[in-house]
């Protein structure tokens, strides 16, 4: 009961209407930074999905590379991301990856971004679809 009356006490304050409008802000923020990231610094290997709402955001793999090796280097340089088919229960999401940015910071945000770019320029050849 304590936790609720607080709770209700904060919304009641308008407080908790100031700090939704501030992590509105914080939020959107992030996500102009992370997009222009992918933008300007991973379009050989990314196209970002249009999108406006969420904490994520989708980025389609571009036609010769392989997602298993793009992930395996994002893992060896500490980067998280995941693969689209891991939220997709029909399988369309195979040659997407997803960035998440509700818990990052804006600095950890611009350092992976850095990360991957470096690490997928080095090991271009091997992050390419073998035929």
């Amino acid at each position: 009961m304590l936790v609720q009356n607080t709770l209700l006490q904060f919304m009641i304050s308008g407080d908790f209407a100031v700090h939704l409008a501030g992590m509105r802000a914080e939020y959107k923020r992030r996500r102009a930074i992370l997009l222009e990231a992918i933008r300007s610094r991973l379009s050989t290997w990314l196209t970002p999905l249009d999108s406006t709402c969420g904490l994520h955001i989708s980025a389609r793999v571009n036609a010769g590379y392989d997602i298993d090796s793009m992930c395996r280097v994002a893992d060896e340089e500490g980067v998280g991301i995941y693969r689209g088919d891991t939220f997709s229960s029909v399988g369309r999401a195979s040659n997407m990856l997803v960035f998440g940015f509700g818990g990052t910071p804006v600095q950890e945000i611009t350092k992976g971004i850095s990360l991957l770019a470096a690490g997928w320029q080095s090991q271009n050849r091997s992050i390419r679809v073998r035929s």
